[in-house]
């Protein structure tokens, strides 16, 4: 019994040690660098969707901007081409703060996306945003403007079942991401065109996600600075086991 014991601690030590070296060997510029980016792209994400927010709030005029578009192919133009310029400096932005987090961690810009952001890899990504916004434009050219707000639930509601953007636990994510869906036919149907659903559930699943990313950053740091081996140990002795 007590050769098993020591067996245990040492092959707990061992895994333990073994680890800390492999993380200093993949991840030079330590681990915590990953949390940047994303924190950055969700802070960004949410006070630019909560300015529209509060301008929708207290004056209607991001409804009415879209509503407008019906009147002459001068305001339909107008609607699509700010849509695509935003989207635009949005993607720019994205990957400059991901080249920035790349190069704080000391690896090449697609290796760092292809390690921590699996799922922000450029081609799918982008290709992912061009189809919503043919689909957004397609909508407001067919003087179809009400349906701008049911799709950008629709929108967010993919993104919440995929697990992009956002940092939510996955039963959480599931659930919103359906409750989005289900508000959207709910606009759909009673041909509701107001953003503010879309805008406030989108600005606060972005801040949410991006203070759930900070709680895991000072996380991962306090465990860097005082590492424990609990994990280490329960792995150990399932394998003795």
């Amino acid at each position: 019994m007590n050769s098993k014991t020591i067996s245990v601690e040492e092959a707990v030590s061992s895994l333990h040690e073994i680890r800390k070296i492999i993380d200093r060997v993949q991840h030079p510029g330590g681990q915590s660098s990953a949390f940047v980016p994303r924190l950055v792209i969700q802070l960004g994400a949410g006070l630019l969707s909560g300015f529209f927010l509060v301008a929708e709030v207290f004056t209607g005029i991001v409804t009415d901007s879209f509503l407008l578009s019906r009147l002459d192919s001068e305001y339909r133009l107008f609607g699509i081409s700010s849509m695509g310029s935003s989207l635009l400096c949005m993607v720019i932005i994205m990957f400059c703060v991901l080249e920035m987090g790349a190069k704080i961690n000391k690896t090449r810009t697609q290796e760092y996306i292809a390690k921590h952001f699996s799922q922000l890899t450029f081609l799918s990504f982008t290709s992912d945003l061009l189809v919503k916004f043919v689909a957004l434009s397609a909508v407001i050219w067919a003087l179809r403007p009400e349906w701008v707000a049911p799709m950008l639930l629709i929108f967010t509601g993919d993104y919440l079942l995929q697990g992009r953007l956002f940092t939510l636990p996955f039963r959480l994510g599931l659930f919103l991401g359906v409750s989005c869906l289900g508000i959207a036919l709910w606009q759909f149907f009673f041909h509701e065109p107001s953003l503010l659903p879309a805008l406030g559930i989108f600005t606060g699943l972005a801040l949410s996600s991006a203070f759930l990313t900070l709680k895991e950053m000072r996380e991962f740091k306090e465990k860097m600075a005082n590492p424990t081996i609990a994990d280490d140990e329960a792995i150990a002795q399932s394998e003795v086991a």
